[in-house]
């Protein structure tokens, strides 16, 4: 997975939060969408110890990335009060925006 391949997606969420195209924030968001990529459904603990982010941090972008339609969790928001939600790729959404899931 390339930086250009997932950029027109990573933009569309910066542009919407009033940020640059290539924001701060586009490096993180890459990176969990290659962690996610590479190995599916995972919890938050997961990819915030890969990554070496905090959890609020991964958090607050896997929320960005939930309310793009890229990522997807097996528990609805409103819900997770006591549960442990995985993440994964929304496979139809990221595959239309990004073209990497073909």
């Amino acid at each position: 997975m390339t930086q250009t391949s997932i950029a027109p997606a990573l933009s569309a969420i910066e542009h919407a939060e009033g940020e640059p195209r290539w924001g701060r924030h586009q490096k993180i968001r890459m990176q969990i969408i290659e962690y996610l990529a590479r190995n599916g459904a995972s919890r938050l603990s997961d990819v915030s110890s890969e990554l070496t982010a905090s959890k609020e941090t991964v958090r607050s972008h896997l929320k960005a990335l939930e309310n793009a339609a890229i990522v997807r969790s097996d528990i609805p928001a409103e819900s997770r009060a006591r549960m442990t939600p995985f993440y994964s790729l929304a496979k139809p959404a990221a595959s239309r925006q990004t073209g990497i899931l073909r």
